[in-house]
């Protein structure tokens, strides 16, 4: 565990890059992967400057890369790209996830770092998740992070993380998704997990002083991560079991993290 959460983490590599020469860009959009000759050429952004590069390395996720990034103007890259984006369009999507971020009031005796409270029949939530259509988990697993940092919260005070698996977010109607734009949607799920919590020993909701909730859309817009499906693809079957390659058709152009190279995210109450 870092001091101060996982950012203290991402601050200090910045501020290490700094120190060797980085330039750190933040809240710079990229908008496009430039190339030639099957190879990129640098980074085009939203105000239509573009940053020369002999390599790019892309934390999107692998179908929004290929789909809407990069498009190499010909030659084997081409058609290489191009089976590709037909492989990941056609792959089911994974599960998302669904965050509390709870400042709570007090101490909870004997809470640990990290706790998984599983239900009985572990299975259930998977079929609910990807059913046709598509439901909310009725009793799904549980995860709460609670550190016991005083970087993170205010004295006499936890800052709780609170994770469960739910459907990905579509508006259009797909079956096998939720449209999370529903306030209502994230209400029910927000009351449910704080009643599981309590049912299974950890009750919380009395001792609420702040609670951020953040839906599959939030990580959508966020993240650039389609339906917030955490993993990008669902690793169902052996065809879907393995994750892109990290080396992609576009020499320089390599992609980073899991499928889609997003987190969840932290905050600190």
């Amino acid at each position: 565990y870092v001091e101060g959460g996982l950012r203290r983490l991402l601050e200090a590599i910045a501020a290490r890059a700094v120190q060797r020469g980085a330039d750190v860009r933040l809240g710079a959009e990229a908008t496009a992967i430039g190339s030639a000759a099957g190879a990129v050429t640098g980074v085009e952004l939203a105000d239509g400057s573009v940053v020369a590069a002999d390599a790019v390395v892309s934390t999107v996720d692998a179908l929004q890369t290929y789909a809407r990034l990069v498009d190499p103007l010909g030659g084997a890259a081409r058609w290489r790209l191009g089976a590709r984006r037909r492989r990941l369009a056609r792959a089911p999507r994974s599960l998302a996830g669904f965050s509390m971020l709870l400042g709570v009031r007090g101490a909870t005796p004997g809470a640990a770092h990290h706790t998984v409270l599983f239900r009985a029949r572990y299975g259930a939530e998977y079929e609910a998740i990807f059913a046709r259509p598509a439901r909310l988990p009725a009793d799904p697993a549980i995860y709460v992070s609670i550190p016991d940092d005083p970087l993170v919260r205010p004295a006499g005070f936890e800052a709780w993380s609170v994770l469960v698996n739910v459907p990905r977010h579509d508006a259009g109607g797909e079956p096998d998704a939720l449209d999370w734009g529903s306030r209502a949607l994230v209400a029910t799920m927000g009351d449910r997990t704080l009643s599981l919590l309590a049912a299974r020993g950890m009750p919380v909701r009395e001792r609420l002083v702040l609670t951020r909730s953040r839906s599959p859309l939030d990580l959508q817009n966020d993240a650039a991560t389609p339906g917030g499906a955490i993993y990008g693809t669902a690793p169902h079957g052996a065809l879907h079991a393995l994750r892109p390659a990290n080396r992609t058709p576009v020499r320089g152009l390599f992609l980073a993290g899991g499928d889609d190279g997003e987190a969840l995210g932290a905050a600190r109450i």
